[in-house]
Parts: C-alpha cells; structure tokens; sequence
C-alpha cells in the first residue's frame, strides 16, 4: 500500500460536494486520481460501479495512460484477493468507462443522441493540416466573390486595417475572431454582444466596463507609485532629510486625492490630474541617500505622468461618438466573420466532416434538449484532469453534465496553465479557488519529482516575482514546492545560470517587432553541447528511481527546452550534430526546412512551372539531375539571358556529358508533367519517389530514418489533401505551408522513450513530461505583445479597435483599443510567467538556464543596483515591465541584498569576437571539439559525388535573401562609431507603460511640425503655437499635436548657437531625402566579394549649406537619459555618418559638421 499523504489521502476520500484540487508541479495528481477512482468503485458504501463515473483527461494519451493505471492496479488487487467478485467487475467494465477527453466524451453523445436533435452522427474529425485548408479556401472565396461585386464595406475595411495591398490582417482577424466567438457557448450572442457596446447606449460613462477597466488599471499603478513614494520618504527619514521627508509626504496626498476623484467620475480625475504639480525635490548638499531617494520619487513621477497620458488623455464627451463610429468598421467585420461560419458549416457538411469545436457546441445543444438530466442521473461524479485549461464553453458542459457542478472533482495547477492561445480560461480555476470554502479546496504542493536544489531554485525565483496583481495568482507559502522524492546526495545537482553577453542591438522585423537573434540561438546552442559534453566527459550521474542507485548520464536523460523553435529548431539540430550529440528536434520547422523536403518542393514547383529559376537551381544541383555547381555555371554561361529553363533547353541540344544530363533530366520532367495531369497528386509523389529512389538515397544520409519518414509524411499530407481539393500542385504547396502553421501539426516522429537522444521541444510540448537533467533556453528572447494590431480581441471585453480618420490617413488609439491592449498585455505577461514555471519543474535533478543579453556587463550593474525592488519580491511594476524572463531573473539573483541559494551558480560569458568561418571563439569554459560523423564506411568516386549533391550549397545563397533595399535606421549599427559620445550629469529616466507607437507617434508630430515651419516667420513660443493652429487647422497635424507639441522648447532652439546658424545660412533644406548605393560587402561580411549593391533610402531631418560647406542637424524625441543615451548616441551617430556620405556624394561638397539636437532635453551633441 502506498504512503499517502495527508492531503492526498483527503482528496482521495473526501466526499458529498464539489472538490478543487490544487496540484502543484510533480504532486502526483494523477496517482491520486487514479486512487479516487479505484476508492469509488471498491471501498466506497454503497461503491459506484466504473462505468458511473466520468473522467476527463486533456489528451487522448493520458486517458490511455489512466485506463492502464486503472487496470493495472485492479489486476494487481485481483492476484492479491483472487475471489474478489467486485474487482473483477469493475475489470469487466473497464473497457466501456468513460474515461477520454472531453471531445471524445461530445462525439459519445453525439454518436448517442444527436439524430432526436437533428446533427449527423456519422463523420469524420477535421483537423490539423485539412482544418487549416478548408478554412483558408472558405475565406478566400467568400473574399474574392465581395471583390468581384465591388463590396464597398470591404474595401473600407482594408482601408482601415491598413491592408490595401494584401487582405492578410483580415483574414487573420476574421478567423481569430471566429475562434474567439466559438469558445463561447453561445457565439453568435458573443459577437452581437460585444458589437452592441458600441452603440454607445449608456447613460453614464462611468457605469461602463470601459471605465471601470480605467478606474481598476489606474488603481494598480497607484498603489505602485504609493509604494515607490513611500520607500523614498523611508531613505529620506533615515538620512534626517525633513526637507525630503515633507515634501513627499505631500506627493503621496497628491497621489491618494486620485482615488476619491475616480470614485466621482472621469472628467473629476482628468481635471485633478491636470492640477497635480509635485514640488522640486532638494536634499542636504554631502549627504548619502539621494540618488536613492530621488531615482524612487522620479519613477514615481513618470508613473503618475503615464497614467494622465494613457487613461486621461480624451474627451469624455467625444467617447460615444468615437465608439459609434468605429462601428462602421466592426459592423461589417461581424457580417463577415458570420457568413464564414456559415459557409464553413455548410463546406463541412459536404464534405462530411465535423471539427472539435462542432463536437463541443452539437453536444451542448443536444444536452440542453433534455438529455443532460439522464446523465446527471447516471454519473455519480465527474473527475476533470488539468482543469486549469478549460474554456467557457467546456465549463458550460461539464456544468450541466454534473449537478450544477456538485458533484465535480476538479483537479489541476493555475500555474502551469499556458494555453490561453488556445484559449484556455485559467480565470476559471482562480474564481472557484477564491470563492471555495477550505473544505471545498485541497493544496498539494509535496513535489515528488525533483531534488531538493531545484525546489529550491524554483521558490526562489517565483516567490519574488509572482504576485497576485501582476501575474493574476501569489506564490505564497501555500504554493511553495516542498520536497517530497528521496534523492541520494549528489554535489553535482546544483542550477545553473549562464549568461551569454550578445550582439548589442536586435533587428526588427517588418511589423515593428524584435527579430529572433540567430546569432544568439548559434552560441547558445554550443554552450548547451559544450556543457553536455562536460557532462559525459565528468561522468555526471543520475539518479535511478527503480533500482534506487546511481547510473551514467544517458542523452536521453536531457532535454533542451524553448519558449519558441519557430526560427531556431534547424540550428539546434545542426549545432548539436556537430558536436557529435545525436539530437532529436520537435517541430513544424525542422520538418519544412529539411533538406528532403526542401527538394521535394522545389521539384514539385518545377514540374508544375519550370520557369522559377531558384527551384530549378536546387532540383538540378540534387541527386535528381545530378549537376555539379560548376555544370550548372556552364549551363548558365553558354545562355547568360532569360530562363534557366530555356539555358537547359539550350544545353540539352548538345553532344557532350553535361548536355546528356541536361537532355535526361528534362524528359524526366517533362514525363512528370504529364503524370501530374493524369493521376493523383499522392500517385505522383510515389512516382517520384519510384524513379528517382529519393528515399533510398537519404536513407543512406545521417538521421536516415527520420527523413524517410519525412518523405512519408509528405506523401501523407497529399493524401490528406485530395480528400478536401480536387488537386493541383501550387494549392497542394499552399496546403503544406498552411499545415506547417497548424498547431496540431505533427512532423515524423521515429522516437521513443528509450532512444538514447537528446531531445529538443518547446516547453509547451514538454507540460506533463520530467526530464534528468533540463536546459532552458532563451531566456533572453522577447515577449511578442503585437501593439500593431487595429482590431484587439478578449474573450470578456470583446473588440478593441483603434480609431481611424480616413480623411487624414491617421490611426491611434482608442478608449477601447487602449484598455483592451493593456489588459491582454497584462495577461500575456502572466502566461510568460507560468510558462517559464512550467519549463523549470520539469527538471528532476539537474536544471540549467541559459539566456542572451545585449550590453551585459550594463545590465548587470542595473541588476545589481535595483532601487526599486522590495525587500522580499521585486515592485509590481518592476515585474509588469518585463520584456523578457531575464528581466525577471536577472534581478531577481543579482540584486543587492538578494538571498541566492547556494544550490544555485552563475556563470557569465561576455561578447568576443567573431572569428574565421562559422565558428564563434567563445570564453575558455566553452570550447569544445567538435566531433563529425561520417556516414558512409567508404569512399569510392560515386559517393563523393553522391555526397557533394546532397551538401550542395549555392554560393550565392548567401546574399540571395538579403534585402535590395534597406533604410538608414537598419544601418546604424553597421556605420556607428566607436568614439565615446555622451550627454554629462544626466540622471537616467525610465518610462514604465510608455509604448512604442505612442513614443513614433510623438516623432512623427515633431518631425512633420519641424519639416513645415516658417524659418522667416514668428519663431516665438506663440509664433510657433500659431503656426502648429493653422498646420491643424489644414489637417497636416492631428488635433492631438496641440498637446503633444512643446512650443517653448522648440521655440529654445532657435535661441541656440546651432539656431543661430539655421537661420543664417544660405540654403535651408527641411527634410531632404536621399538614395544611396551601398556595396552589399559592406554592409553584410557574408556579401563581400559579390558586385551587388543595396539601396539606401533615408531623409535627413534638415540640412544647412554655409560658405564652406554643409552641416546636419537630426532632431531627436527621446525620453530617455544618462547611460541609456549614450548607448544609442554611438548608434544616431552611424546614422548621421551615413546622412554625411550621402551628401557629398550626391553634391560633390563637404559636410563639416553633424549635430544630433535633442528637443526634450533641450541639448545639442555635435558628433
């Protein structure tokens, strides 16, 4: 008999309501489930036959691992009491119990019951790649035909989604909206819902949830601004600073009259607002303490600020009708988003096909009927696993296949909740915990997985920085992790924490977001094999729960964990296959980008259009025609112009080796065009395969089987394709990149438990697994909150738009967009938090962190230097700032007066330079040989040839993907400069909340103001104010510049010796646009040596000629001081460098003299 423990035995026998049981990571909640199970149906009085209880589980494998466990242990009751009649009943019964997902559980009663309610009860589950398609291909119809009428409404809407030149934001927006409403139980009532808080039928602004989002959200930050004011005046009182000490004690009255006003109404705290002042803060000249004091009080001050320009920054009166003119645009997005669930039902309804969203909202109608009183009479209990992932919907169901919910056994972890994409309600779970009396709720924290080191790692991490507020749930002593395995000692079983210094900016991408560093994951990647190495190497041992000894360290044993592979799963492969690691990647990624897949596609475009000169590059540079890199050049050579296809053409006319080549592969072709015509699209696939032996030959490759099973899944996926398309190679190729995306996609998997590999996955595929040893990577990497969307979504607030002004081209926020934008960013911060909980239990005896960090040896001293944080926890909005995990963990271990376990090390790794070929020289800790396989036994002259095919690598390649035109803003790394730039006594300022497009918006208001100005005019504060009147007036400037424009600064400038200037020069030349041609060299090392050029596009904000030449002037918005600025003085200075090399190259005269004037801080730097 097991040792149960006392909570675990009060959750196994508790009895007569409904039950929530709190399972923290490794509590061995599903042994306790298991016992629940097997005490109702043997020990219970009367006991409940199986077949009487229903279990759900969150996957199809762990209600297979249940009805094991179940089944096990009868047997093994059964051996022990042979003449148990009982036992061998419920063994009887087993097969039949209710023990699946609940999507199983829908399609039963379907199967049961749906023809008295008219649904189908014969059907075939859509899901995965073909769920993908079909609704892409319904949307793409319903699209095309409203293009073909003309739709006015539609061609608005890409209007205001600024999606005039492509329709993908709406098609992502209508779907995303599609999946938003059908997690509700009523979806049409959702979107009619959520349209109707429009209409602006209220009578008090106040009595809206809008405002009461404002009131709570303004009520958080205060208390944090309260928080930092009242640690300020504590270093003020205990430096004897009364002066200090008054003063703010007077800001802290200031900050609490917000409260009162927000209970009056939102015009009472704009106006309050607007009244506030805070006094000038002074402290004893020699006296410690103030930078302290003051560094708390100014981030308070901003704070307050960010709270005036975030909530308080519009009419009340101008709310209804704003919200009613967003209408116009929500109002077709709904007409929209309904008639594609229309015709996606009636698609799948021809096709015979039902997805798991029908299942759920067929089997709640069904149950609404009536049948839900015959199930409450038969289940005597309903056990529901992993029940903090669970929507609306699935809450609906379980509500009313229960006794209004009396008969729950609820059991799961809030903290381990992350699929909120897949929209899970963790709020959910946390209502029922909060309102659950202590006989209703049962805490399991005993963590039965991990050692000791690691639980305490994990307390120490989470208790400072998960708290109610800010990650919706505290990590209070009841969620403490406390040791439950018996580990022999082990000194090796500390946590590690290494940080790798990376490159010092990040590139952003097309949407305004950071790029995933590769960089970054390729040092990363050879740390985590060096380690592993050193760990084979130092013979690293674990643990083996069975025999209760130690054993060597397996690959097997270690997994590599990752908030996203998107981007970096093909590097992990190839990093740790170099050094002699055999690695297992997960991922959609590895499957589209492996080099079996990348032929099969480009073969597949060529045989349905060979004119596409790089597909036919790569099938002709592969084992299907066999070319050489030089034959391919000679192809090319002997017919410079037009098609690669028609210099094949050319070639195959002739008598030599390589025109036989030539002549072979384009009668294999064109036999493959006709076949294409002829039979299926998998017919084909196996065609190809037949004749060209593309499996045979990378099966004899490296990781052989699975990219046989590669070829398979492709062959698969066509199959899967035919059934929902007619055909068609190019839908068939737009299919597989759909299916790639799919979450559900699976990629050929050939391993199992006991393959000795080292696994790489996401964390999210990793929930429910535990691993030896655990890397966890990319720490460093950002948090994606898209701030760029028009449309937000939220399952309780509905629609966030922004606004939209046709006529003026200008798009910001609105009430609705701006409330529902900082609820999803809060929200989306707590989810990073669990998943970075998640990733970190998953560890049994060995846990190591690695991130990358820009500007290390600054962060650190940041880090080390933490005025803000608390005692015991880091502030609330130290933690709601967070970009990153490192911002959490960072802090948390390097801060001044931080209690750091010894069980956990650190180790640092600071930037160094990049060396020949692909290799990074890494600190000496880091080095590793890196080992190589050999695949064949033997060499003979074909398997050189046979190899060199397959490892093919276009020379060109390199800049193929480069873009041909960049702005100078994406430059200003590469043309910076190392001469030491700063702004002096400069204290740094921070400003929590402030987002990107508010800070852009403010740039473009100053740059456009500054473009049109009156040099010869009134240069006056009121001059210029004047000015700004008429640019409004004309609707040059938005009527938000009014209070975004600081008229005196600006009017400062030109009582400057810089302004002076301006205005004495002979020519004056406000925003004067360029074009320049950039060796591609030297803007990419990897482009050096290649002919081509980048054009360079940039303006320079204005440029004056003198007598002797020329000099510029780049107008800056920052907000921000001290260090931060002179990082990116260095950076502005690549750009001006450039700014400088266009000029005289363009005019042929000299620039003299570059200057960066920053108008906030009312200063000048001359670079």
């Amino acid at each position: 008999m097991k040792n149960w423990t006392a909570e675990q035995m009060r959750a196994i026998t508790s009895r007569g309501n409904a039950l929530l049981v709190s399972a923290a990571a490794g509590a061995g909640k599903t042994s306790v489930l298991v016992e629940r199970v097997l005490s109702r149906v043997l020990t219970d009085t009367p006991p409940v036959d199986i077949d009487r209880l229903l279990v759900v589980t969150f996957t199809e494998a762990a209600a297979g691992e249940m009805k094991e466990r179940l089944g096990t242990e009868l047997l093994k009751r059964l051996n022990e009491d042979p003449g148990n009649s009982r036992i061998l009943e419920q063994l009887e019964l087993l097969p039949v119990a209710d023990i699946s997902t609940l999507h199983s559980f829908c399609h039963k009663i379907i199967r049961k019951y749906g023809r008295v309610c008219g649904y189908e009860t014969k059907f075939a589950i859509l899901e995965g790649p073909r769920e993908t398609y079909l609704k892409n291909k319904v949307l793409e119809e319903i699209l095309e035909e409203r293009y073909e009428k003309g739709d006015r409404e539609l061609f608005a809407l890409l209007e205001y989604l600024n999606d005039e030149k492509n329709d993908r934001n709406l098609k992502e927006l209508i779907l995303n909206l599609y999946h938003f409403s059908r997690s509700n139980p009523e979806p049409e009532k959702w979107l009619l819902d959520s349209l109707n808080l429009f209409n602006g039928n209220w009578e008090r602004f106040e009595d809206t949830f809008w405002y009461r989002e404002i009131k709570s959200s303004t009520e958080m930050w205060l208390e944090y601004i309260l928080e930092l004011l009242g640690r300020a005046k504590s270093v003020a009182e205990k430096y004897g600073q009364a002066r200090a000490f008054s003063l703010l004690a007077e800001d802290m009255e200031k900050v609490r009259g917000l409260y009162a006003k927000l209970n009056e109404g939102y015009e009472a705290a704009k106006q309050y607002l607007s009244q506030v002042k805070f006094g000038t803060f002074s402290w004893g000249r020699g006296v410690g303490g103030k930078d302290e004091a003051k560094d708390l009080r100014d981030k308070a001050k901003e704070q307050f600020e960010t709270i005036k320009k975030r909530y308080f920054s519009w009419e009340a009166g101008n709310f209804r009708e704003e919200l009613r003119t967003l209408t116009s645009y929500l109002d077709p997005l709904v007409k929209l988003v309904r008639e594609f669930s229309r015709k996606y039902q009636e698609e799948k309804r021809k096709h015979g096909f039902a997805d798991f969203s029908d299942l759920e909202h067929w089997a709640l109608d069904i149950l609404k009927s009536g049948v839900y009183r015959e199930l409450r009479e038969k289940y005597v209990e309903i056990l529901v696993d992993e029940y903090q992932d669970i929507n609306g919907l699935q809450e609906e169901i379980l509500t009313y296949v229960s006794r209004d919910g009396q008969n729950l056994f609820m059991v799961g972890d809030v903290k381990q909740s992350i699929y909120r994409f897949r929209w899970a309600r963790p709020e959910i779970f946390l209502k029922k915990y909060e309102d659950f009396t202590d006989e209703k709720k049962i805490e399991l924290s005993l963590n039965f997985r991990s050692r000791e080191e690691i639980i305490a790692t994990v307390n120490f991490i989470f208790k400072q920085i998960m708290k109610k507020r800010v990650a919706e749930l505290s990590y209070d002593e009841k969620a403490f992790l406390k040791k439950g395995a018996d580990y022999l000692p082990n000194a090796n079983c500390f946590a590690e924490l290494h940080l790798i210094e990376g490159k010092p900016e990040e590139d952003i991408n097309s949407n305004g977001e950071p790029e995933e560093d590769l960089t970054a994951v390729h040092r990363e990647a050879r740390l985590v094999a060096a380690k592993i190495l050193k760990l084979k190497e130092e013979g690293f041992k674990v643990f083996d729960r069975e025999t209760k000894e130690f054993r060597p360290l397996q690959y097997r044993d270690i997994v590599i964990l990752s908030r996203s592979l998107s981007n970096s799963s093909n590097i992990w492969q190839e990093e740790l296959t170099r050094a002699g690691i055999p690695v297992y990647v997960e991922g959609a990624g590895s499957f589209l980008n492996s080099k079996e897949i990348l032929l099969m596609t480009s073969f597949l475009k060529v045989i349905d259009n060979p004119c596409q000169d790089v597909p036919l590059a790569a099938v002709l540079c592969s084992p299907v025609a066999g070319l050489t890199y030089e034959e391919l050049w000679q192809v090319r050579k002997e017919y410079p112009e037009g098609l690669l296809y028609d210099a094949l053409k050319n070639k195959s006319l002739g008598k030599d080796e390589l025109s036989v080549k030539s002549q072979k592969f384009l009668e294999l072709l064109v036999e493959f065009q006709k076949l294409s015509r002829q039979i299926s699209l998998a017919e084909l696939v196996n065609e190809i395969y037949r004749k060209t032996n593309l499996p045979e030959i990378f099966g004899a490759y490296p990781g052989g089987e699975v990219r046989q099973a590669n070829l398979k899944l492709l062959h698969d996926l066509a199959v899967d394709f035919a059934e929902i398309n007619g055909g068609g190679i190019y839908n068939f190729l737009t299919f597989l990149s759909q299916a790639a995306e799919s979450e559900d996609f699976s990629p050929a998997k050939l391993i199992g438990e006991a393959d000795d590999v080292v696994r790489v996955m996401s964390v999210h595929k990793s929930k429910g697994l535990e691993f030896p040893v655990v890397f966890v990577v990319g720490l460093g990497k950002r948090f994606k909150f898209d701030y760029s969307n028009t449309v937000f979504l939220h399952s309780d607030l509905g629609f966030g738009p922004k606004f939209f002004d046709p006529e003026k081209r200008i798009r910001r926020h609105s009430i609705a967009s701006q409330i529902l934008s900082e609820r999803m960013r809060r929200e989306t911060l707590a989810e990073e938090m669990r998943i970075l909980y998640v990733a970190l239990t998953r560890a049994r005896e060995k846990l190591i962190l690695v991130g990358t960090v820009k500007n290390l040896a600054k962060k650190m001293a940041g880090w080390q230097s933490q005025t803000e944080a608390l005692k015991d926890t880091l502030s609330d909005g130290q933690i709601a700032r967070a970009g990153n995990f490192l911002d959490w963990i960072g802090p948390v271990v390097f801060r001044e007066g931080s209690d750091l376990p010894d069980c956990l090390k650190v180790e640092v790794h600071p930037q160094q330079e990049k060396i020949e070929g692909e290799q990074w020289e890494l600190p000496e800790v880091l080095r590793v040989k890196l080992l190589t396989k050999t695949p064949f036994t033997e060499e003979t002259d074909y398997t050189g040839q046979f190899r060199a095919g397959l490892e093919f690598n276009y020379p060109g390649l390199k800049i193929a993907k480069l873009p041909a035109k960049m702005s100078v803003s994406d430059l200003k790394e590469v043309f910076s400069t190392d001469d030491v730039i700063s702004l002096e006594d400069e204290d740094e300022v921070f400003l929590p909340g402030v987002y990107f497009e508010d800070g852009a918006m403010l740039g473009i208001v100053y740059h456009e103001f500054l473009r049109r100005i009156d040099f010869q005019g009134d240069l006056s504060a009121s001059g210029l104010k004047a000015q700004g009147e008429t640019l409004v007036a004309e609707g040059v400037l938005p009527p938000e510049s009014r209070e975004m424009l600081d008229f005196t600064k600006i009017a400062r400038i030109f009582a400057t010796p810089l302004g002076q200037r301006i205005l004495r020069a002979r020519e004056i030349y406000p925003e004067f646009p360029f074009t320049l041609g950039v060796k591609a060299g030297e803007i990419y090392p990897e482009a050096t040596g290649f002919s081509e050029k980048i054009l360079v596009r940039g303006v320079i904000d204005l440029l004056a000629l003198e007598e002797d030449g020329f000099f510029i002037v780049d107008w800056k918005t920052d907000r921000v001081t001290g260090d931060i600025l002179n990082e990116r003085l260095k950076e502005y200075a690549g750009q001006l460098n450039l700014y400088a090399r266009a000029v005289e190259e363009i005019t042929g005269k000299k620039v003299k003299e570059k200057y960066l004037y920053f108008i906030n801080l009312e200063k000048e730097v001359r670079v």
